[in-house]
């Protein structure tokens, strides 16, 4: 099942986090304590870690984007896996077909096994 990464609390007044950078990309093996993505808030900048390991399959917050406490940011995903399993949780009008091709392209891009053994099967 994949992993939803989330904006993290880092103090009790904390409401929000902007997404300053990504320094893992989609389709990028991750291993969990990898700094994913770096957030700054009103008293600090933090380096995110990867809550586990797997691919980073779908980054749904973009860089400058502010996103609430909890808020949903990218999902980490297991070979085996497919992102059109997350669409029923999704907003209307998010095309996952689409963003699973695009997955699928940065695996083939980055040599990924996976996408070798089955382009429709990460």
């Amino acid at each position: 099942m994949a992993t939803r990464v989330t904006m993290p609390k880092l103090g009790l007044t904390m409401t929000e986090g902007r997404i300053v950078e990504w320094r893992k990309q989609v389709g990028e093996t991750v291993t969990k304590g990898d700094i994913l993505y770096v957030i700054e808030t009103e008293k600090v900048t933090f380096e995110v870690e990867a809550p586990e390991s797997g691919i980073l399959g779908w980054i749904v917050a973009t860089e400058d984007e502010v996103v609430p406490v909890g808020g949903v940011v990218a999902y980490i995903i297991q070979p085996g896996e497919e992102l059109t399993e997350l669409a029923e949780n999704q907003p209307e009008g998010t095309n996952m077909a689409s963003i699973q091709e695009d997955l699928w392209e940065k695996l083939a891009q980055n040599n990924e096994p996976h996408y070798q053994e089955n382009k429709n099967v990460i």
